[in-house]
């Protein structure tokens, strides 16, 4: 036909997400400037998950501002979520039944400084209950044993916490449960007996973090690698290592990065490694190498500067940064970032670092705006799977990554932007001259029928509007018996004219249809030098 000899372009698909360059000449060949609600975990420009609802929402559907998935038992599980009416609540495991466990004597104050924090500690010896502590740098400490029905004052706490001089964060560590970041005593650590999570006053023991110059209280803190890593705001990470020597008084907070953590749930353990965001919208890792018998040597790098820049400052409202939560989804290999947009005072945005294809291009980038995700955390299913909800501005809690691509039966847009490009990376002749555009076709991976829209951008004008239809076919014939009619190879759309000449081209594609599983592994352009 008369396209036979024209170049034929293979843009490939999943293999990079979203980038945040100005000059486009740096970004790959399939390198998106937009990759919006959409999962990268096929290698392939997938429409991301579904969401459903979980129950019921909270009576007077409060915002709900932070949550965590709780087992006091083996075989029972509580949703324990703290809301903006003062009060912490729990449901009945399906999450319905929702019971108030304790109204907060200073309520709930979201942003700045005071942010709600729930840390699972407890179980200390045999017969001992599981124990959830609640913090909030304001609020008297609050613990739930077991499955209560209340959430009371922990008993012993340090002699330095008293009104509203209380820590924010806590974390169980070696057997110990740990805490800081109270007002009067901003850069200091405590521990708790080994004996009794509750007990920071019988024996009491603490350690000074810095403080750095512009350092202005402890955080956060994650256990790591035979230590205990405490971020600090807005400036400084430190290693507690408690391995190495057991005896506790020649422990020392050694300063291994100087980026800060943005707030207490603003990092986290990834699969070897500690990765963190830190106030300034920067993503951060740290990295453990064993050297000789224990000694431990930490190694701290950037991951998010060289592809998205200054996109954070321009993109995201940093001034609440600190209610931002950061989860890592295993099954996917994605870490999920809550946030506020630049204009916005609500948690509506979601940055995912994608991890699948790191070795070869390195952590990827996907935007999502689809969801008021106040606050996210993970969920175990029966197995030991887990998968992430998020609670919403109305008392609500959402499972997401949901096989129907759809949020509670309606449709969301899932979207993709190349960055605009001049083929020189594959035909170094054809930098910055005129070629004229032939024609467009996509590979995919059927599913069911629905429309999808191509735009397509010459020189930076749309110039053409596109919609072709993904559509699941059956075998083609003649075929060898047996063979099953349906979806499940790769399909190829037919030709689409596309007209016009330029010296940069790029193609948005887009999908909003309740269900419609978008799911393109190529784009297949036709274009030629202009004569």
């Amino acid at each position: 036909m008369a396209w036979d000899r024209v170049p034929r372009i293979e843009v490939q698909a999943g293999r990079h997400g979203f980038f945040s360059i100005n000059n486009s000449n740096r970004v790959p060949l399939g390198g998106l400037i937009t990759a919006r609600n959409l999962t990268l975990a096929d290698y392939s420009w997938r429409a991301g998950g579904g969401a459903s609802k979980l129950g019921t929402a909270i009576a007077g559907t409060p915002q709900i501002i932070h949550a965590i998935d709780y087992w006091p038992t083996p075989g029972r599980r509580r949703t324990v979520a703290v809301a903006s009416d003062g009060k912490i609540y729990k449901d009945d495991g399906l999450g319905g039944d929702w019971a108030s466990l304790v109204a907060l004597a200073q309520g709930i104050q979201p942003g700045g400084q005071a942010i709600p924090h729930l840390s699972i500690a407890g179980a200390e010896a045999a017969g001992q209950s599981r124990k959830l502590f609640y913090v909030d740098r304001l609020n008297v400490s609050q613990v739930l044993v077991g499955d209560a029905a209340t959430m009371v004052a922990i008993t012993k706490p340090a002699d330095d916490w008293a009104g509203v001089n209380q820590p924010g964060w806590a974390v169980a560590h070696q057997g110990y449960f740990w805490a800081g970041g109270n007002r009067n005593a901003p850069h200091t650590v405590y521990r708790s007996l080994a004996s009794d999570h509750q007990d920071f006053k019988t024996q009491p023991y603490t350690l000074i973090c810095g403080p750095l110059s512009l350092q202005q209280y402890t955080v956060a803190g994650v256990e790591y690698t035979g230590g205990l890593i405490v971020g600090c705001f807005p400036v400084g990470t430190y290693y507690i290592d408690t391995s190495t020597d057991l005896d506790p008084l020649k422990w020392t907070a050694q300063l291994i990065a100087l980026p800060g953590w943005a707030g207490p749930h603003a990092g986290g353990v990834v699969e070897g490694d500690v990765i963190w965001m830190a106030p300034d919208g920067s993503w951060h890792s740290l990295v453990a190498a064993q050297i000789g018998i224990a000694k431990a040597s930490i190694r701290a790098s950037s991951l998010s500067y060289q592809k998205l820049t200054s996109w954070p400052q321009q993109n995201m409202n940093l001034g609440a940064s600190a209610e931002s939560d950061l989860i890592y989804y295993s099954d996917r290999q994605e870490l999920m970032l809550s946030y506020p947009g630049i204009r916005s005072a609500q948690v509506d945005h979601r940055l995912h670092l994608d991890l699948n294809n790191k070795d070869e291009v390195g952590p990827n980038w996907v935007q999502w705006d689809r969801d008021l995700n106040s606050c996210l955390f993970l969920r175990q299913l029966e197995g030991g799977r887990t998968i992430p909800c998020f609670g919403d501005y109305a008392g609500q809690v959402w499972l997401l990554d949901q096989l129907d691509r759809s949020k509670a039966g309606s449709a969301y847009t899932a979207e993709f932007l190349m960055a605009d490009t001049d083929f020189s990376m594959l035909f170094p002749t054809w930098a910055g001259r005129k070629k004229n555009a032939r024609f467009l076709q996509v590979e995919y991976v059927a599913t069911s029928k629905f429309d999808m829209t191509l735009e397509v951008y010459l020189d930076g004008v749309k110039k053409q509007t596109i919609t072709v239809t993904l559509k699941p076919i059956g075998a083609a014939l003649p075929a060898t018996l047996p063979f099953q009619l349906g979806p499940g190879a790769l399909q190829l759309t037919p030709y689409e004219r596309v007209l016009g000449q330029f010296t940069r081209l790029a193609i948005r594609g887009s999908a909003s249809v309740a269900g419609g599983d978008m799911n393109v592994t190529r784009l297949l352009l036709g274009c030629e030098l202009a004569a």
